[in-house]
């Protein structure tokens, strides 16, 4: 049986409501970011991707160190471990938004919707399991 009570489950509670926070905001900005290039400035999905993963990664990684995960500094590991999760769920990005706009011909913005959903619980896991797990 779950206890609730205990600090456990409350820091990961906590960790829950900080990264919903912090992702829904981020991804927000994201999302109109990426409805702007793809909409208005008729840039190819793939590249609007790209621009904006590089424009959100160290946003992203100092939200997610210094308030998610509440870690006091930025370790070399870490990073490293963070750069790697964050090629891996862009090209998971990237894979499926090629499948679903050029192969099953879905809106561009309905299926970069579906895929942040998908990504962000994806994303949650993992870095709290393999890169935010330890001190």
């Amino acid at each position: 049986m779950i206890n609730f009570n205990n600090k456990k489950y409350k820091n990961y509670k906590t960790e829950v409501i900080k990264y919903l926070i912090s992702g829904f905001i981020l991804n927000l900005i994201g999302f109109i970011f990426y409805g702007y290039l793809t909409i208005k400035l008729e840039f190819e999905v793939i590249i609007s991707i790209t621009i904006l993963y590089l424009f959100i990664i160290p946003v992203y990684f100092i939200s997610q160190n210094f308030f998610v995960f509440k870690k006091s500094n930025i370790k070399k590991g870490r990073l490293l471990k963070f750069l790697l999760n964050i090629l891996i769920f862009y090209l998971l990005n990237i894979f499926l938004i090629y499948i679903l706009t050029d192969i099953l011909s879905y809106d561009k913005l309905n299926s970069q919707f579906f895929i942040l959903i998908l990504l962000v619980i994806l994303n949650f896991i993992s870095q709290k399991k393999l890169i935010f797990n330890y001190n």
